[in-house]
């Protein structure tokens, strides 16, 4: 007898120790999108905005999974407005969901440009998505099931849990995300890079900050301009590279991606402090320019003529 207690204990605590808990984070913003209705239930947001999606009562909202930015005229949009965090160190996002399709979907994710946290499903298998990059979490689900999925995001780690247990563990270091641009502060069903979105029902969507109001310095990226010239061109341009990531030991990073977020491929070259584009492939328009060494983020705007 004693040591079946013993063992139920332990069981016991092994359970507790890997349960689902967001009391070190602040509710943000709570859409339940049952009911009919858009609404913040906290009164801090606004309405999220809603494309060709369609109300199911208790079991939220069904989307088509075609991707906003398609052009297609069914193509189906779920998306918070902004939101303001006052931690970016400590980030927290829960929901319900139901998929339709298992292949290749994004479930939400954080960031119209840059995408810096999130959940996908890939092959029925639920994977991290984390400054842009996927991770496998080993993590199955199934079409048509209802799950309670959490993501949290504490001083550069990640962790997943699905249904109130911890699946996955990833230690993200600190995220690279653009808070001047609203759209990178919004929660959404796409991911404008790959054009996909989510296929399936949604609801109960919670996002949460750290009880902190001020980020440590030494964590959250910091965010400055770039200095492109000529602008605007129609064939090579250059960007000063900044100080501080002139060195081969201090690697960093360029992305190009256009307003609906979508990515493209770039071949710069480096010479006497400058980084060379050839953007001529490229159509005419405005195009965003981001350079990071996650340490500090840097910012342009590019308008190709």
């Amino acid at each position: 007898m004693k040591r079946q207690l013993l063992l139920l204990l332990l069981l016991s605590t092994l359970g507790s120790l890997s349960a689902q808990d967001l009391s070190n984070f602040t509710l943000l913003a709570n859409y339940p999108l049952t009911g009919g209705s858009a609404a913040d239930a906290t009164g801090n947001y606004g309405d999220m905005e809603l494309t060709n999606t369609t109300f199911q009562g208790d079991e939220g909202v069904y989307v088509n999974g075609i991707y906003i930015g398609s052009g297609e005229p069914d193509a189906s949009l779920v998306s918070t407005p902004p939101i303001d965090f006052p931690d970016t160190n400590n980030i927290a996002f829960s929901l319900e969901f139901k998929a339709g399709d298992t292949d290749f979907r994004p479930i939400f994710v954080a960031g119209d440009f840059y995408r810096w946290l999130g959940v996908f499903i890939v092959s029925g298998e639920l994977q991290l998505l984390s400054s842009d990059a996927l991770y496998a979490t080993g993590q199955n689900v199934q079409n048509g099931q209802w799950y309670s999925l959490a993501l949290t995001y504490e001083q550069g780690t990640s962790k997943v849990w699905l249904d109130g247990q911890l699946v996955f563990t990833y230690n993200s270091g600190a995220l690279n995300y653009h808070l001047d641009i609203s759209g990178d502060r919004k929660v959404s069903n796409t991911h404008g890079g790959y054009g996909k979105a989510f296929q399936g029902n949604l609801r109960n969507l919670k996002i949460y900050s750290g009880h902190t109001t001020v980020a440590t310095k030494e964590t959250t990226p910091q965010t400055a301009s770039l200095k492109i010239s000529p602008n605007p061109a129609s064939h090579i341009v250059q960007i000063e590279l900044p100080d501080g990531v002139r060195s081969l030991h201090n690697p960093f990073h360029i992305h190009l991606m256009d307003p609906n977020g979508r990515s493209f491929p770039i071949s710069p070259t480096i010479k006497d402090g400058l980084i060379s584009m050839n953007i001529s492939a490229l159509p005419p328009g405005i195009y965003f320019l981001y350079l990071n060494d996650n340490k500090k983020v840097w910012v342009g705007k590019v308008l190709r003529q």
